[in-house]
């Protein structure tokens, strides 16, 4: 027997919940253009301080974990090796120090090897267990679990990573620095990773800013453009942090060790205060029903099944698990294969194969390699200060590219945007691959200012092409890809850069310029098939202002009863073809069994 509330139509004037249990939660546009919309700063910011503080900790994660296994990995290389008598240094801490001098070439190579190689288990290591765990996690997060719970899980893996680095960075010397990391990317693995982490954090901010992806609108919201430069400014934290404990071993060998410990130290302390800030003050922007309950009521004004709280009939147990796990599948894939209008749906799998490219050369472990090697020789500080100017060129690309691309008006500025970022990260590429000295790095460097515009442009050019309650699964074939993209760059780039090693180091590189020139032309195409939809929405868009323009001027600023309601029922059905999916089974809350499903923005 089901129990039924009035339908929602009829409930628009009842009192809403507080905002932390269930005003985002609805799938309502109200919640944008409502008066309860927060009016100051402070009731905006959401989980925009947790992305910055996590985004710290990864940028000291990114610098500093490899100089630190370059430096435990030569320690417990050469401790025990037996020629070790025969070379001109005084023990195993002064060879690692002069470990990039010319006349050490040979074991520089041994050290770069066992990296290069173990990489690519460590990688595995994280990547499988994310594999599994992501697509449950971005399902649960589109379902009930709101996106609050699942971020709270993946911070909790970050607290454990950061904790386990840290005894390792204690205790390298009498326990093996390998044993410690597989257990640390196992345990992230399961918790969803890194990918999860970004995955729940930019699916709130994406339910925050929904009401300015409308139909006809192209440009990259602002909020959007400004948490990917929030990120971006903490990973330039996290080199500064990184910067200021290091100190090179050719001065003290024991304040460089220090060096590390201080550093994740840090690490350690911010993924506490971001997990202890996420669980106290993140909103909840996004509830959905369990789908016996889809269709009918927003969470605050659930169905309640009174058959559901008897016993389950006998031998309808393995039926409901096996009908379960079916849904659950096909829940994870239903972003990807949703019917879409026009070529939105080819395009949409198209984008997401190609993001990955983008991720291919920014390998900084790769690039640690090749800058350590003769004829760059570079000590940890200038790799850190190298990192450092890379990544604000990147954060001012984040803010300034959207805000300048926004004043044209052009159709397709998110995808303007990709393409010239992707284009800027082929040239860099390139660059590095015929780098000679360092002033050419530090040149290849600065064309992170231009692909800076990637982040925040595919932040919004996908979730156009689908609605709210998908953005988290949306999100999550996001972070497969980040969780395959370092698998496929470990086994290609560091299996290509061991067999140049000696004829031509920065080949790798050259093979991910080639990629990414693919995926420069993949864009133009894509550009090419959604141009007819995005000028459909702007003339619809264009039509609608001139119509509620000569509305206002015949009623004299009073618009009548009748003109509402069509302007209600405009903003409604008219959706954007190419920001929406068309449901068969799933109705949206908002709409009665007889109506039409309402398309959400």
């Amino acid at each position: 027997m089901l129990i039924k509330f009035p339908p929602r139509h009829r409930q628009l004037h009842q009192p809403t919940f507080a905002r932390e249990t269930s005003d985002p939660a609805v799938n309502d546009e109200s919640c944008c253009f409502g008066s309860n919309k927060p009016k100051n700063l402070c009731q905006r910011v959401n989980v925009e301080p947790v992305i910055f503080l996590f985004a710290i900790a990864f940028g000291l994660i990114t610098t500093v974990q490899p100089l630190f296994l370059y430096w435990a990995r030569c320690i417990e290389i050469f401790t025990h090796y037996k020629n070790f008598t025969a070379l001109s240094v005084h023990n195993v801490s002064d060879l690692c120090a002069h470990l990039s001098y010319e006349n050490n070439t040979v074991y520089e190579d041994i050290v770069e090897k066992d990296i290069s190689t173990t990489k690519i288990f460590l990688q595995i290591a994280n990547g499988v267990p994310t594999l599994l765990t992501v697509p449950i996690i971005g399902a649960w997060s589109d379902g009930s679990g709101g996106r609050r719970r699942p971020l709270l899980l993946s911070l909790f893996g970050l607290f454990i990573y950061t904790l386990l680095q840290l005894g390792s960075t204690l205790s390298y010397k009498w326990i093996g620095v390998y044993h410690v990391l597989y257990v640390a990317e196992i345990f992230i693995g399961f918790t969803g990773g890194i990918a999860s982490l970004f995955m729940t954090s930019f699916a709130i901010v994406t339910d925050d800013c929904r009401h300015e992806m409308l139909p006809g609108m192209s440009s990259v919201p602002l909020r959007i453009g400004i948490t990917s430069a929030l990120q971006s400014v903490g990973l330039v934290v996290g080199n500064l942090i990184a910067s200021f404990f290091a100190v090179s071993p050719l001065i003290s060998v024991r304040e460089h060790e220090n060096g590390y410990i201080r550093a994740v130290a840090v690490e350690f302390v911010l993924a506490f205060i971001a997990m202890f800030y996420a669980f106290v003050c993140v909103r909840e922007t996004h509830r959905n029903l369990p789908p016996q309950f889809r269709g009918r009521e927003s969470v605050s004004h659930q169905t309640i099944c009174a058959s559901s709280l008897g016993e389950t009939p006998a031998g309808t147990g393995s039926r409901s698990c096996r009908k379960f796990m079916k849904s659950f599948v096909y829940d994870i894939v239903e972003v990807l294969v949703e019917p879409r209008p026009g070529w939105t749906r080819f395009c949409l799998n198209i984008s997401i194969c190609f993001f990955f490219v983008d991720l291919l050369a920014a390998d900084n472990q790769l690039l640690l390699l090749l800058v350590k090697r003769y004829p760059f020789d570079w000590s940890d500080t200038m790799f850190t200060y190298f990192s450092l100017l890379k990544n604000v060129a990147s954060s001012l690309g984040m803010i300034l590219f959207p805000i300048v691309i926004s004043k044209t008006s052009c159709l397709g500025k998110d995808s303007l945007l990709i393409m010239v970022g992707v284009l800027a990260s082929c040239v860099q590429s390139t660059l590095f691959s015929f780098a000679n000295n360092s002033a050419l790095i530090f040149i290849a460097g600065g064309f992170s200012f231009l692909a800076g515009a990637i982040a925040p442009a595919y932040r919004s050019f996908l979730p156009r092409m689908v609605a709210k309650e998908e953005t988290a699964r949306l999100f999550t074939a996001f972070s497969i890809v980040l969780i395959f993209c370092p698998i496929l760059s470990a086994v290609l780039f560091n299996n290509t850069f061991n067999a140049t090693m000696d004829a031509w180091p920065g080949f790798a590189f050259l093979v991910g310029a080639s990629f990414q020139m693919i995926v420069f032309i993949g864009q133009i195409v894509i550009h090419r098939l959604m141009w007819p939809m995005w000028s459909s929405e702007h003339e619809q868009r264009v039509q609608r202002l001139e119509t509620n323009e000569a509305d206002d001027e015949l009623s004299d600023g009073q618009q009548s009863p009748v003109a509402s309601d069509i302007d209600a029922t405009t903003s409604t059905v008219s959706r954007s073809l190419s920001n929406v999916s068309i449901h068969c089974a799933n109705n949206s809350p908002e709409t009665s069994d007889d109506m039409n499903r309402r398309l959400l923005v």
